[in-house]
Protein backbone atom coordinates (compact mmCIF):
# COMPACT_ATOMS: atom_id res chain seq x y z
CA UNK A 1 0.00 0.00 0.00
CA UNK A 2 1.04 3.53 -1.19
CA UNK A 3 2.24 5.66 1.79
CA UNK A 4 0.53 9.57 0.82
CA UNK A 5 2.80 12.41 0.35
CA UNK A 6 2.60 14.76 2.70
CA UNK A 7 5.10 17.54 1.41
CA UNK A 8 4.16 20.68 0.51
CA UNK A 9 1.65 20.59 -2.29
CA UNK A 10 3.69 17.28 -3.60
CA UNK A 11 1.47 14.22 -4.30
CA UNK A 12 -2.20 13.83 -5.40
CA UNK A 13 -3.76 15.48 -3.09
CA UNK A 14 -5.07 18.94 -4.07
CA UNK A 15 -5.36 20.43 -0.58
CA UNK A 16 -2.16 19.69 0.18
CA UNK A 17 -0.80 22.50 -3.07
CA UNK A 18 -4.03 24.91 -2.16
CA UNK A 19 -2.48 24.89 1.75
CA UNK A 20 1.14 25.86 0.82
CA UNK A 21 -0.14 28.91 -1.40
CA UNK A 22 -2.54 30.45 1.61
CA UNK A 23 -1.14 32.99 3.95
CA UNK A 24 -2.27 33.27 7.62
CA UNK A 25 -2.78 36.63 8.56
CA UNK A 26 -3.84 36.82 12.68
CA UNK A 27 -5.30 39.92 14.53
CA UNK A 28 -7.35 41.48 11.79
CA UNK A 29 -10.19 44.11 12.49
CA UNK A 30 -13.97 43.94 11.43
CA UNK A 31 -12.36 47.48 9.14
CA UNK A 32 -10.48 44.52 7.48
CA UNK A 33 -13.03 42.85 4.48
CA UNK A 34 -11.90 40.86 1.98
CA UNK A 35 -11.80 42.96 -1.23
CA UNK A 36 -9.13 45.58 1.18
CA UNK A 37 -6.76 42.81 1.71
CA UNK A 38 -6.49 41.55 -1.50
CA UNK A 39 -6.26 44.68 -3.09
CA UNK A 40 -3.55 45.36 -0.35
CA UNK A 41 -1.72 42.43 -0.93
CA UNK A 42 -2.34 42.64 -4.79
CA UNK A 43 -0.51 45.95 -4.58
CA UNK A 44 2.45 44.87 -2.51
CA UNK A 45 3.09 41.49 -4.50
CA UNK A 46 3.53 43.52 -7.51
CA UNK A 47 5.98 46.31 -6.00
CA UNK A 48 7.65 43.28 -4.95
CA UNK A 49 7.44 41.62 -8.26
CA UNK A 50 5.90 38.34 -6.31
CA UNK A 51 3.80 36.33 -8.04
CA UNK A 52 3.21 38.00 -10.76
CA UNK A 53 4.77 35.39 -13.34
CA UNK A 54 1.13 35.22 -14.81
CA UNK A 55 -2.04 36.96 -16.23
CA UNK A 56 -4.17 38.48 -13.25
CA UNK A 57 -3.42 39.60 -9.76
CA UNK A 58 -1.53 37.19 -7.56
CA UNK A 59 -3.89 37.01 -4.59
CA UNK A 60 -6.53 34.70 -5.87
CA UNK A 61 -8.49 34.32 -2.61
CA UNK A 62 -9.36 35.39 0.71
CA UNK A 63 -11.38 34.01 3.40
CA UNK A 64 -11.74 36.15 6.79
CA UNK A 65 -13.06 34.46 10.04
CA UNK A 66 -13.99 38.13 12.09
CA UNK A 67 -15.33 35.48 15.03
CA UNK A 68 -11.53 34.42 15.96
CA UNK A 69 -10.32 37.52 14.10
CA UNK A 70 -8.09 36.02 11.22
CA UNK A 71 -7.84 35.51 7.28
CA UNK A 72 -6.17 33.79 4.81
CA UNK A 73 -5.05 35.17 1.78
CA UNK A 74 -4.63 32.01 -1.24
CA UNK A 75 -2.10 33.22 -3.57
CA UNK A 76 -1.28 31.70 -7.53
CA UNK A 77 2.23 29.91 -6.45
CA UNK A 78 4.24 28.21 -3.45
CA UNK A 79 6.80 30.44 -4.32
CA UNK A 80 5.13 33.63 -3.55
CA UNK A 81 4.00 31.94 -0.27
CA UNK A 82 7.73 30.80 0.63
CA UNK A 83 9.06 34.67 -0.25
CA UNK A 84 6.48 35.86 2.40
CA UNK A 85 7.56 33.23 4.97
CA UNK A 86 11.16 33.42 4.22
CA UNK A 87 11.59 37.15 3.89
CA UNK A 88 8.95 38.09 7.16
CA UNK A 89 8.30 41.42 5.65
CA UNK A 90 6.25 43.51 7.90
CA UNK A 91 3.88 44.71 5.52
Amino acid sequence: MPVQTFGMGIGSNPNLSRQSRRLYIGSITTDVNEQNLADFFNEKMTEMNIGTGGPGNPVLAVQCNYEKSYAFVEVRGRTATYCFYSNNPVL
